[in-house]
């Protein structure tokens, strides 16, 4: 009565409704529709469980390059990993099994009953990547202006088309071909152990391809490739605008790139009354600061886990909320 099958076309409508009825998994149909006919090799690629013909489970995957360790692999981010509680008795072993039978599966984010499970099949758990929230110090920020505060997601907000802040100049990204990307889109193969990429496809792919509304800028100057990029968009949490950082990309031998960008978002967040700006990062702490915004920890850490082979525990990558679905993590 059970299978754990190739998610097909047709199925499509009635895993948005199975994951809509969750009460765990996020619930966005034209997001889910474009995840899974886009951002996987096929649609079959992703995995559905099965009970009388009826779905009960899911198991959903991104399929995208990394340099790991020298060598340039395709891998995929599992996510969306959900089995009804009433299915998981009968079932749950073997869907977990099937979720491990290939090599290079990657995942951001366990609960504590995956995590257990997890540690006792001897997946590696290779990184962590921590949540942050920053209120920017307007008054310290560079010729802004300060707004009324606002408590509800305008329709239209003020983002610049191009902007200087501390010397380095910004400029607004509107296709694929506005980014240069560095070594064929690998930003830090001889820092990072694992470094999964950011070349013009994937941004075609990820960003530029979908209605959501995202802001995306890089960092100007006259050279050959870009010294960053940064995306994001606003987003209602606990009822407050806030500007969530989705990915960003920067050369690591710069310990203040990411600085470079949290004010940036300072910034913009000011030109619009936004108070709060959230992000993840697997990046050590001395990355993490900002010259124009308090930040404190915020929520629990979210592990990064593999079954790739030659990745050890607490390797250096670098994962954004881009890489899997994590960018729609309730905060």
């Amino acid at each position: 009565m059970y299978r754990i099958e190739q998610l097909q076309s047709y199925q499509i409508k009635e895993l948005a409704e199975f994951m809509a009825s969750s009460n765990f998994l996020w619930n966005d149909f034209e997001l889910l529709k474009y995840i899974v006919k886009n951002l996987s090799y096929r649609i079959e690629d992703n995995v559905v469980v099965t009970y009388k013909g009826k779905i009960v489970g899911c198991n959903l995957y991104i399929r995208t390059l990394a340099i790991i360790n020298g060598e340039i692999r395709t891998i995929r981010w599992s996510h969306s990993t959900y089995l009804a509680p009433e299915h998981r008795k009968s079932i749950g072993l073997e869907f977990f099994i099937n979720s491990q039978s290939t090599n290079d599966i990657w995942g951001f984010g366990l609960t504590e009953t995956n995590r257990r499970i997890h540690k006792l099949n001897g997946t590696t758990f290779c990184g962590e990547s921590h949540a942050y929230i920053i209120c920017p110090s307007f008054i310290q920020c560079p010729n802004l202006s300060y707004l009324l505060n606002c408590s509800e997601l305008q329709k239209e907000y003020i983002f610049p088309y191009n902007y200087e802040i501390d010397g380095k100049k910004y400029i607004k990204c509107l296709s694929p071909e506005d980014h240069r990307m560095p070594n064929g889109g690998f930003w830090n193969p001889t820092i990072l152990n694992v470094d999964f990429v950011r070349n013009q496809e994937f941004m075609k792919k990820r960003f530029y391809n979908f209605s959501n509304k995202y802001n995306i800028y890089r960092a100007h100057k006259d050279s050959s490739y870009d010294d960053s990029y940064f995306v994001f968009k606003v987003k209602s949490i606990k009822g407050t605008p806030a500007i969530f950082l989705v990915d960003y990309r920067f050369n690591l031998s710069d310990h203040s790139g990411l600085s470079a960008i949290l004010d940036s978002l300072c910034y913009l967040a000011s030109l619009n009354a936004i108070d709060c700006i959230y992000f993840f990062t697997t990046l050590p702490t001395e990355y993490i600061y900002s010259n124009y915004g308090i930040i404190s920890p915020y929520g629990n850490k979210a592990d990064i886990i593999t079954n790739s082979l030659n990745v050890t525990e607490q390797c250096m990558m670098m994962v954004t909320p881009a890489d899997s679905d994590s960018e729609l993590i309730p905060l």
